[in-house]
């Protein structure tokens, strides 16, 4: 008997309900987390359902362990008190036979150390698109690319230089992201490679339009050249003691440049280096030493080559009781002991993602291709295994620390609050430690564990001072995984598990009573320990000066980044003044002219789309550049409409029959220049799309703004399932005509939760924090 599927919309409802009316966190975990069978369908109806099949994924690796977490265990866990959290990859890919994607949230690709040749620039472009294609964010550090002005051995005496090699990567991410739901990529640069100025320069076009979050790693040298105002040296290779290039720079000129992009949102996130080993544990390691930086929906995490990351978010409120009472209290004893228990369930995944990549190697090795084509996926996945094997890193973060200091009646800049912080980012590093060397005696200790190596690092000094018993115990017995923690702010990937509008929705609106008026500047170091990338929030008046001053307070602190919000991120574009922004505004909202009468031929692009398992083709008029009417069909050969793949421009014409009716022609020319016309586009239509299809041109003739008019279309409420999934490939058609930064209205960023999204390249970009989705 056939196993019976939820439909979309049972599902959407369901989902609805759970998500409290939430539609959007509805819809995403419909398209990104619930399971699917080989074909599509849907097997799951609730992310309740998700949630267990997760639990039973996890207690399933913890049944080969002694003294095991049981699965009813895990899922108290996760629902309904949603202490902890996972990401989207891991909701995904848990206990899921059917997808071919591995559960972590990033990975990292780069060169060898001596690699800089035009092949390891192209191997490095392929492993990027078998990632992405995987459903994977990733990063990689371009500091190994030849500069602009150095000559190569190659016949052509030239290389592609860093913009070059950054295009190359955008383009391999947009193309990546038109085929398949894929995470972001985040290129890095070392402040010392000749070419770092240019990459700035380039830095905030990539992330407005490719999705592409770009990162500056700068190092101490230069921090101190710019307050000293001494010249600055740039290399290439960056690391070599004798380079093959080396020129002396205005290190102020170069971060005056930086700081004025920073007042128009237009830099790149900066990163300072050295901070970021100081406190690494895995710096203390060759083969682990970080190398690039890869961005999460919740983190930007330093990570080495081949590396990979999987976060367990831990929420914090959920462990007030009684909160915004006079009897709130923190429950130390629970959360303590949920840590010590989720650092198993880390463990557990690295296991799991070891499963993953041997599925995924199977599929490669079993895939009808040549073997040369399939060498750089195999190798790619075998090196991620070695590392994942060698180290087993893990990470916890915490989320929900400003609901949960209001819920508790305290003010963020009060020392009460500060102790209260760093009680907790304590704990979290002791009870970690304490579940990762328990795991080392019953698991065994990841391969390169040595005591020697890291006798020197600030962690681990600062572990056997607070916690001296647990610092002998690890010295004799070692580590389970290399890295245990990584705390930073973080909200978005809790919106799939329920947390953010079921748990946090109320701390939220109450911890506003809280900080009406924030003071986020202070002439004191930061205090806060363990977090890697304090956040600022200046007022419009802010000037350069300021910012210098929060990028100067966080190196000093020793963090590893800042993020800087000027004012309302909404009007922080790169027109400053009023008026200058009253006039932006103004022509950015001002309405085409309505032409009455249509054209007898109008300029046509053709939109691919798949519909319910059907290959669907969609025509669409324009006029002065913008649609004006759509045509969409069946691209068969029977009643459909066929056309090459190669087609996708051409005309659309008005025709008048002998009868006195009229028709649409689409004509298109061949290489060669031939025409040819297909007849009658308006009766390759079932019915019921082509009646839909006259009401949208309609709409589009009278100028309504495209983004409205996919609004419209998206809440249009369709009966039919198959009309239901025409009505989305429309929608997809529509969106590559909406103007490039055009304000996405009533949607926040599911990454910093600000209304700051706008329409780039027919996807979503966050002006504020460069999250990216692209359909």
């Amino acid at each position: 008997m056939k196993q019976s599927t939820p439909t979309y919309d049972e599902a959407l409802r369901a989902a609805s309900k759970y998500y409290e009316g939430n539609e959007a966190a509805a819809c995403h975990w419909i398209e990104t987390c619930a399971l699917k069978d080989a074909s599509g369908n849907l097997l799951e109806t609730t992310p309740e359902a998700t949630l267990r099949r997760c639990a039973g994924a996890l207690g399933r690796i913890e049944a080969k362990y002694p003294d095991p977490v049981s699965e009813e265990e895990i899922f108290d866990f996760l629902y309904p008190a949603h202490h902890v959290s996972l990401s989207t990859p891991m909701l995904a890919g848990l206990g899921n036979p059917h997808r071919q994607a591995p559960v972590s949230d990033a990975f990292t690709i780069g060169f060898g150390p001596k690699a800089y040749s035009y092949n390891d620039l192209l191997q490095a472009d392929e492993e990027e698109v078998y990632l992405l294609r995987r459903g994977a964010a990733l990063g990689h550090d371009l500091s190994r690319i030849y500069p602009a002005q150095l000559q190569t051995e190659q016949s052509e005496k030239a290389t592609p230089d860093v913009v070059s090699a950054l295009e190359r990567y955008a383009r391999s991410r947009q193309e990546a992201a038109r085929l398949t739901a894929c995470g972001a990529i985040t290129l890095s640069l070392s402040i010392k490679h000749p070419d770092a100025e240019a990459f700035i320069d380039a830095g905030a076009r990539m992330r407005t339009t490719a999705g592409v979050n770009c990162c500056l790693l700068i190092d101490d040298d230069f921090m101190y050249a710019v307050a000293k105002g001494e010249s600055y040296r740039q290399q290439f290779p960056v690391d070599a003691e004798s380079p093959l290039l080396a020129t002396n720079i205005d290190a102020r000129r170069l971060w005056e440049k930086l700081l004025r992009k920073a007042m128009r949102n237009e830099a790149p996130e900066i990163h300072f280096s050295d901070n970021m080993l100081k406190e690494q544990l895995a710096g203390c390691y060759a083969g682990a030493r970080p190398q690039a930086l890869a961005a999460t929906l919740n983190a930007t995490i330093p990570l080495a080559t081949y590396d990979s990351s999987r976060l367990l978010t831990v929420n914090l409120y959920s462990y007030v009781e009684q909160p915004f009472t006079e009897q709130a209290i923190f429950d130390h004893k629970l959360f303590r002991r949920h840590l010590f228990l989720v650092q198993r369930l880390a463990d557990d995944l690295v296991d799991i993602e070891e499963e993953k990549i041997d599925s995924m190697l199977q599929n490669i090795a079993d895939a009808e291709v040549p073997a040369e084509a399939k060498m750089i996926e195999q190798k790619l996945w075998e090196k991620v295994r070695r590392h994942l094997l060698t180290y087993r890193p893990t990470g916890l973060l915490l989320t929900g620390e400003a609901e949960t200091l209001a819920a508790l009646g305290l003010s963020q800049d009060t020392p009460a609050a500060g102790a209260h912080t760093r009680a907790l980012k304590q704990s979290l590093a002791i009870a970690t430690c304490e579940s990762t060397v328990k795991m080392a005696e019953e698991r065994g200790a990841f391969s390169d564990y040595d005591a020697g190596r890291e006798a020197e690092n600030s962690l681990i000094l600062r572990l056997r001072n607070v916690a001296p018993d647990l610092y002998d115990r690890m010295q004799k017995i070692g580590r389970r995984n290399l890295a245990c923690t990584i705390v930073t702010p973080n909200r978005p990937d809790q919106q799939a598990n329920g947390t953010t509008d079921v748990w946090l929705k109320a701390a939220r609106e109450q911890a506003q009573e809280y900080f009406k008026e924030k003071q986020p500047l202070t002439t004191t170091p930061l205090e806060a320990q363990g977090i890697n990338r304090p956040t600022f929030a200046l007022p419009e008046t802010a000037d350069e000066s300021i910012i210098a001053h929060c990028y100067f307070a966080t190196w000093k602190s020793g963090y590893q980044s800042c993020h800087i919000n000027i004012g309302t991120a909404t009007e922080n574009l790169v027109t400053n003044t009023e008026a200058g922004r009253t006039a932006a505004s103004a022509t950015a909202y001002a309405l085409p002219e309505v032409v009455e009468h249509r054209p007898y031929s109008l300029d046509c692009d053709v939109v691919r789309f798949q519909n319910n398992k059907e290959k669907w083709v969609a025509f669409v008029g324009l006029l002065d550049g913008r649609p004006y009417e759509i045509f969409t069909g069946l691209q068969d050969d029977d009643e459909g409409i066929v056309l090459p793949k190669s087609v996708t421009k051409g005309r659309i014409i008005k025709s008048t029959n002998p009868d006195g009716s009229h028709r649409y022609d689409f004509q298109f020319e061949n290489r060669r220049g031939y025409k040819t016309t297909v007849e009658g586009l308006n009766e390759k239509f079932n019915k019921e799309y082509w009646n839909y299809a006259k009401l949208i041109s309609g709409i589009l003739r009278y100028r309504m703004p495209i983004d409205r008019v996919i609004k419209l279309i998206s809440s249009m409420q369709m009966e039919s399932e198959n009309i239901n999934t025409w009505k989305v490939g429309v929608e997809r058609a529509l969106k590559k005509y909406i103007a490039d930064g055009t304000l996405v209205h009533g949607e926040k960023c599911p990454h910093c939760g600000l209304e700051t999204l706008i329409y780039s390249d027919g996807g979503l970009v966050c002006k504020d924090c460069g999250y990216a989705r692209h359909n």
